[in-house]
C-alpha cells in the first residue's frame, strides 16, 4: 500500500557516500592536507605570496575543495574558474619543453573538473556533473593519476545513479573497481562495493546487497575508515530490516548512529535516524517512526539539504497514510513531489506519485489515485525495465568471471614461483651432496650427518611425487568434468537444431531470402521458426498457402535461453497445428498463453518467454500479415512519388510486451501490408543492435543497422547476409559477443 521507503534511503545513502568519497582526492593528489574553516584564511594569504604558478594553482584547488566540503558551495566557483584559467595557461607553456611541470598542470586541471563537478551535483545538475567529470578524466590521465581516474569513474556512476540509468551505473562502478585493484586501494573498493550493493538492493536481490554490503564492512574495518563502517552497518541494517530481522536490524543501525555520532558527520547522522524511523515504521511503532524522521529532518534543513528534506517529507507522508491523518499524508507528499520536481530526480518523483496514489484511494477519490498512480507506474517502468535488469546481471556476471579469471593467473602464478624455487632447491642439495661426498673421506661424523641428510631428502621427494600425483589427478578430473559438460552442451545444440526449419526446406519456399544466425554460446535463446498452413478465401474460390516465418528472442542465452526457446517453439507449433490459427495476432495470444500455462506447472513463479516478429505471406494475394512482441517489422517497398518509382524504407512498431507473463496484458495487433513485386521484409532479434564495439566500444544500435540494411538492399539476398555478417564481425573486433543473434531478409 505505501510506497517503497527503502528505495529512498538508498538513495540517500548513495548521495552521502559520493559526498565522503571526493574529500580525499586532493589529500592523495597533492600530499597536501589542510583543515577546513582554520585554513582557508591562510591559504588565502598564501595565494598572494605564492611564486609558482603550480603551487598556485594547487591552493586555489583546495580552497574551492573545502568550501565544497564545508556545505558553502557558492563560494567555490570562482576558484574553479581561476584554477581552470591558471591550469590551462601552465599546461600550454609547458607542454613541449617541461614534462614534469606539464603533468602537474594536468593533473590539476583534472582537479578543479572534479571539483565543478561535485559542485554540480550539489546543485543537482547530474548531467553536468557527468560532463565535468568526463573532461577531469581526459586531464588526470594525461597527467599520469591514476587514482585521479578511478575516483572520477566512481563519480559517474553516482551520477547516473540519481538519474536512474542504473546499467550505466554499475558499468562505471565496474570499471572503477578495475582501477582500484591495479592500484590496491581497499577503502576505494569498498566505496565501489558499497554502490553496487545499492544497485542490487534496489532490484530487490537482497543476498547480494548483504554480500557487497559486508564485503564493504570488512574492507572499511582493515583500512581503519570509521565514516565506511557507520554508513555499512546502517546498509546492512536496512538489508536486514527488508528481510523481517527487525531485531538484528535494530542493533546494526544503533550502532551504525553511535559510529556517526563519535565522528560528528551530520548527514550520516540524518541518515541514521531516518533509517531507524523506517524499521519503526514497518513494526507499526508510528510515534517512535515520526521521532527519528523529524529528527533526521531538523538536521537537513540546518545543512539545506533539498533531496533529504524531500525524502523526510515522504517518510512522514507514509505515517501519516499509516495512522490515518490523510490530509497531513497529502500535503507531506506535495512537499515531496515540488522538490522532486525542482531537483530532477525521477526516482524521487516516483515515490511521490504512489504516496499521493495510496493518499487519494483512502478517501475514495479514486480519479486522483488512479492518476497518480498512472504516473508512477510510467516512471517505474523506465527506472525498472527488463532491460536494464538484464545488463545489470550481465555485467555483475562479467565482473564475476573476470575476477575469477584473474584469481586463476594468480594461483598459475604462484604455482611457477613454487615450481622455480622447487628447483632451484634441488639443485642447491645436489650441489651439497657433492660437496659432503668430496669430503667424506677425511671427516666420518660428516658421513652420520650425511646419511641423515638423504634419508629426510628422500622423504621430502616423496611427499612432492605424491603431491605432484594428487595435482595430476585433480586436472584429470577437472578436465574429464569440463569434458562432459561440453559433450552435454554439444548434443544439447543438436536437440536444438532439431527443432529449427532447414535452411533448404526455407529457401524451396523462399528462394531470395537468408539468415544470419549466431548463438553467443553453443547454445542459443533466439531461434529462427517457420510453417505452412492454407486459409480458405475468395481468391478464385481456392485455398490460399500460406507462409509462416518468426525471427524469436527468448530470455537469456546459453543452456537457459535455449531450455525456454524449446517450450516457445513448441507453444507456436500448436497455435497453428494444433489450433488452426492464421491471424498473426491470435497466433501470438494462443502462444502466449500455452507459455504461461507450462509454466505455471512450476512451485515456483517463472516469469520467462520471448520477444518475437511474426510474418505470414500470402503471395497469392501479394499480402502479407505481422505481429510483434517487442520486435519490429522493417521492409523497403517501391513507392511511386510524381511518377518516379523510389524504395522507400518502412517500419512498423511492436506491442510493447512479451510472449510471457506480463502485467497488463492486451491482445496482439495484426498488421496487413500489400506488398509489390521485389519488396523486402526484414525480422530480426536484438542481439545486433546490442553488441558493443566499433572505436568507442558502443552499441551498433538500431539506426546504423537500418542505414546498413536500406544501403544494400540492391544486392541479392546472399550478398547482404555477407555484408551485414561482416560488419556484425568487424564492430564486435576483441569484445565478447553480448548476446545471440538472428536476422532474417525476404525479397518477395
Amino acid at each position: 500500500m505505501y510506497c517503497s521507503v527503502i528505495t529512498k534511503k538508498l538513495y540517500l545513502v548513495m548521495r552521502n557516500f559520493i559526498r565522503s568519497v571526493f574529500c580525499f582526492l586532493f589529500i592523495i593528489c597533492f600530499n597536501f592536507c589542510y583543515s577546513q574553516k582554520n585554513k582557508i584564511d591562510s591559504l588565502t594569504l598564501l595565494l598572494k605570496t605564492d611564486k609558482q604558478d603550480t603551487v598556485k594553482l594547487t591552493h586555489l584547488n583546495l580552497i574551492g575543495f573545502l568550501y565544497i566540503n564545508m556545505g558553502e558551495y557558492d563560494k567555490s566557483p570562482i576558484y574553479i574558474t581561476n584554477a581552470l584559467e591558471l591550469g590551462n595557461k601552465i599546461s600550454n607553456e609547458t607542454k613541449t619543453n617541461s614534462p614534469s611541470i606539464y603533468k602537474s598542470a594536468e593533473r590539476g586541471i583534472g582537479a578543479a573538473y572534479y571539483n565543478k563537478g561535485i559542485y554540480n551535483y550539489y546543485k543537482s545538475k547530474y548531467n553536468e556533473a557527468i560532463v565535468s567529470l568526463d573532461s577531469g578524466i581526459i586531464h588526470l590521465e594525461a597527467g599520469e593519476y591514476k587514482g585521479g581516474v578511478a575516483r572520477s569513474l566512481l563519480q559517474i556512476g553516482g551520477m547516473y545513479y540519481f538519474l536512474g540509468n542504473y546499467s550505466k551505473a554499475i558499468q562505471y562502478y565496474i570499471n572503477s573497481s578495475k582501477n582500484f585493484e591495479k592500484l590496491g586501494e581497499k577503502r576505494s573498493i569498498a566505496d565501489v562495493n558499497t554502490n553496487i550493493g545499492a544497485i542490487f538492493q534496489m532490484q530487490k536481490n537482497l543476498p547480494k546487497a548483504l554480500d557487497y554490503y559486508k564485503n564493504a564492512l570488512e574492507q572499511y574495518k582493515d583500512v581503519e575508515f570509521k565514516l565506511g563502517v557507520g554508513m555499512s552497518l546502517m546498509n546492512i541494517g536496512n538489508v536486514l530490516k527488508e528481510k523481517g530481522d527487525y531485531k538484528m536490524a535494530l542493533e546494526n543501525l544503533t550502532n551504525a548512529l553511535k559510529n556517526q555520532k563519535e565522528i560528528n558527520f551530520k548527514k550520516g547522522i540524518a541518515e541514521c535516524h531516518s533509517g531507524l524511523g523506517d524499521l519503526y515504521r514497518v513494526q507499526k511503532k508510528y510515534d517512535e517512526s515520526l521521532e527519528n524522521y523529524f529528527s533526521a529532518l531538523n538536521i537537513f534543513d540546518t545543512l539545506r539539504d533539498k533531496e533529504g528534506q524531500a525524502f523526510c517529507y515522504s517518510y512522514i507522508g507514509n505515517v501519516y497514510l499509516a495512522q490515518g491523518a490523510i490530509k497531513k499524508a497529502i500535503d507531506y507528499s506535495n512537499k515531496s513531489l515540488a522538490l522532486a520536481n525542482e531537483i530532477g530526480l525521477k526516482d524521487m518523483e516516483k515515490d511521490a506519485y504512489h504516496l499521493l496514489a495510496d493518499s487519494y484511494a483512502a478517501i475514495n477519490d479514486y480519479k486522483m489515485a488512479f492518476d497518480f498512480h498512472k504516473k508512477y507506474t510510467e516512471i517505474k517502468d523506465t527506472l525498472f525495465n527488463k532491460d536494464n535488469n538484464k545488463k545489470i546481471a550481465e555485467m555483475d556476471a562479467m565482473y564475476g568471471a573476470e575476477k575469477k579469471e584473474q584469481e586463476l593467473k594468480l594461483i598459475k602464478t604462484q604455482q611457477d614461483k613454487e615450481r622455480e624455487v622447487a628447483a632451484a632447491e634441488s639443485n642447491r642439495q645436489k650441489l651439497f651432496l657433492l660437496l659432503i661426498a668430496a669430503v667424506a673421506i677425511a671427516v666420518a661424523i660428516i658421513a652420520g650427518i650425511i646419511f641423515r641428510s638423504l634419508k629426510v631428502t628422500k622423504n621430502q621427494n616423496q611427499i612432492i611425487e605424491l603431491q605432484k600425483n594428487e595435482v595430476l589427478l585433480q586436472k584429470e578430473i577437472v578436465e574429464e568434468h569440463q569434458k562432459e559438460i561440453i559433450d552435454s552442451i554439444t548434443y544439447a545444440k543438436r536437440l536444438q537444431d532439431a527443432i529449427l526449419p532447414p535452411i533448404a526446406l526455407i529457401k524451396t519456399h523462399l528462394p531470395d531470402s537468408f539468415i544470419l544466425f549466431k548463438p553467443k554460446a553453443i547454445v542459443a535463446g533466439d531461434f529462427y521458426w517457420m510453417e505452412t498452413s492454407v486459409a480458405t478465401g475468395s481468391h478464385n474460390g481456392k485455398e490460399e498457402e500460406l507462409l509462416f516465418i518468426a525471427a524469436a528472442d527468448c530470455t537469456g542465452h546459453g543452456v537457459p535461453g535455449a531450455m525456454v526457446s524449446v517450450v516457445c517453439s513448441n507453444a507456436l507449433n500448436r497455435a497453428v497445428k494444433e489450433f488452426k490459427l492464421v491471424d498473426t495476432g491470435k497466433i501470438l495470444d494462443k502462444t502466449r498463453d500455452l507459455v504461461i500455462e507450462t509454466f505455471e506447472r512450476s512451485h515456483s513463479e517463472v516469469k520467462d518467454g520471448m520477444d518475437i516478429s511474426l510474418l505470414c505471406i500470402n503471395k497469392s494475394k501479394k499480402q502479407v500479415s505481422w505481429s510483434g512482441a517487442n520486435n519490429p517489422l522493417w521492409y523497403i517497398g517501391s513507392n511511386n512519388k510524381n511518377g518516379n518509382s523510389e524504395n522507400e524504407f518502412i517500419e512498423i512498431k511492436p506491442d510493447k510486451q512479451p510472449i510471457g507473463k506480463t502485467e497488463f496484458p492486451k491482445p496482439f495487433t495484426t498488421h496487413k501490408v500489400d506488398y509489390q513485386e521485389n519488396s523486402t521484409f526484414y525480422l530480426f532479434t536484438d542481439g545486433f543492435s546490442d553488441q558493443f564495439g566499433g572505436p568507442k566500444g558502443k552499441k551498433f544500435k538500431y539506426k546504423q543497422l537500418a542505414e546498413l540494411l536500406t544501403k544494400n538492399n540492391n544486392l541479392s539476398q546472399q550478398q547482404q547476409a555477407d555484408i551485414v555478417e561482416k560488419a556484425f564481425i568487424e564492430w564486435k573486433g576483441e569484445l565478447e559477443q553480448v548476446d545471440d543473434v538472428c536476422i532474417i531478409g525476404i525479397k518477395l
